[in-house]
């Protein structure tokens, strides 16, 4: 019973994060009033960002200091593969706001 219990415990939370995760290669990056911009390749986007960010641009807001810079260190080294995580409670209108990047090593 306890196997049965932990696999499903294992397997809801892999579900929940598809939703809210992307890993790729991150193409290109932007700044705006709001914050940096990141694009993933072929403009991808995590599930629940399909109707929100336009041409795949995601939001790195100001407040996030230390995630836009070891965004921007990343990209300085050429660094470019990465996980993004984003905000489960999507509270821009304009675009998707990343709550961690990941960096593969």
């Amino acid at each position: 019973m306890k196997k049965l219990i932990y696999a499903f415990l294992f397997f809801s939370t892999q579900l929940y994060a598809a939703d809210t995760y992307l890993h790729g290669t991150i193409v290109d990056i932007t700044s705006v009033s709001e914050g940096l911009l990141i694009k993933m390749d072929k403009q991808s986007v995590p599930d629940i960002c399909q109707n929100r960010s336009p041409f795949g641009w995601m939001l790195i807001p100001n407040d996030r200091k230390a995630i836009m810079a070891v965004m921007l260190m990343n990209w300085y080294q050429k660094k470019t593969s990465a996980s993004v995580y984003v905000d489960y409670d999507q509270k821009n209108n304009a675009y998707c706001t990343i709550s961690q990047i990941d960096p593969d090593n």
